[in-house]
């Protein structure tokens, strides 16, 4: 039987090389990536069940990495991790598609047993083009970045109200 593939994305090295190792002594089979664009393009060459990925990360964050990873066609489950003390940080992972969200400052044993859940989870779950439909409807993460989703007031300017006689039409 092969080893379970996961795909570790993060800039911190010496973290990435540590988990990699532990990984490695549970019985995974390990690939890293230093940077996000270097673990998209891991992702196009390597079947990877999960990926481990770090929120900050220089030249795109991790919320954005997980929308890229979405578009691709494969179904590959995403644990975001960080350092970051944002609170809103772990649901905003969760609406983005992540399955979890954990602190870099978390052991090990609980980073290894959030895997082994995302992976009983992954044996169970719906098929990757019914997550896709709901993961279209998010707000995109650049929206969000200048607050709740806003309208822009020149979209609702030249809507018509809703009468009898427009219903009809």
């Amino acid at each position: 039987m092969n080893a379970v593939q996961i795909a570790l994305i993060d800039d911190d090295r010496s973290w990435l090389e540590a988990l990699a190792e532990y990984l490695e002594t549970k019985g995974f089979s390990v690939c890293t990536a230093a940077d996000p664009a270097e673990g998209l393009a891991l992702l196009s060459q390597k079947n990877v069940a999960v990926v481990i990925c770090d929120y900050d990360m220089p030249g795109m964050t991790g919320l954005e990495l997980v929308r890229s990873i979405f578009e691709q066609p494969r179904s590959i489950a995403i644990l975001m991790v960080s350092n970051e003390e944002d609170p809103s940080l772990a649901a905003r992972a969760l609406a983005a598609g992540a399955c979890g969200f954990l602190t870099k400052t978390g052991s090990p044993s609980q980073l290894l047993q959030k895997v082994r859940q995302i992976l009983a989870k992954r044996e169970t779950a719906a098929p990757a083009s019914q997550l896709h439909l709901w993961q279209r409807l998010l707000p995109s993460p650049h929206r969000m970045k200048h607050g709740r989703n806003q309208r822009r007031p020149a979209a609702r300017a030249h809507l018509a109200p809703c009468t009898k006689s427009s219903k009809l039409r």
